[in-house]
């Protein structure tokens, strides 16, 4: 009887393991569409906010982060430019498929903003 029961430890002690490992994601961050200047302001790897000026030359440059982040991470990337001929489209992509996308052109008022967090799947 001892014995089954040494031989079902590490079984269960494998299971346990496997049950808490959370494999990373790969996240990117995209914008584009923007005919000039745009600001952006996004959360990192490590969680941390982040503001810079992307120069956008033409409609099909496109600005990209990538990095690696475990499930239930806070994901964020919001936009805003002043010029009123531009357009601005932002992505978040989870290990390559689109997770959350919005875009809008001429509307130099509002920040456009995508978020969520990272789901566990």
């Amino acid at each position: 009887m001892t014995m089954k029961i040494y031989l079902w430890i590490p079984i269960f002690l494998l299971a346990i393991v496997a049950c808490n490992t959370t494999e990373q994601k790969k996240v990117s961050y995209q914008g584009t569409k923007a005919i000039s200047a745009y600001d952006l302001y996004y959360t990192d790897a490590n969680q941390q906010l982040h503001d810079i000026e992307v120069e956008a030359k033409s409609a099909q440059d496109i600005w990209t982060l990538e990095f690696m982040a475990d499930p239930g991470a806070i994901v964020y990337l919001s936009g805003k430019y002043e010029d009123d001929q531009s357009a601005l489209k932002l992505l978040i992509l989870i290990d390559g498929k689109v997770y959350k996308q919005a875009e809008n052109q001429g509307d130099t008022l509002k920040f456009l903003t995508v978020s969520g967090s990272i789901p566990y799947d």
